[in-house]
């Protein structure tokens, strides 16, 4: 099972917001679970003051394993 997201990650810039992640993540994951995952490092990021910056390659490689587990995670 393939998960699908709200918009193509190449329409996203290399360098992502909180935000940006939200609204890419809508409807798999809310916004405080999206900020935990920030937080534990689970999506690598960085800070900036209180912002955090997430390059979009961290995204990318989230992404994969993720699928990568729900795949492993199917009957087969």
């Amino acid at each position: 099972m393939r998960i699908t997201y709200q918009m193509p990650l190449d329409d996203l810039p290399e360098v992502l917001t909180a935000g940006d992640v939200v609204a890419f993540l809508r409807g798999i994951f809310g916004r405080n679970a999206v900020y935990d995952l920030l937080n534990s490092q689970r999506i690598r990021n960085r800070r900036h003051g209180q912002k955090f910056l997430i390059p979009k390659a961290a995204l990318r490689d989230f992404i994969e394993c993720r699928d990568e587990d729900v795949g492993a995670g199917a009957p087969r």
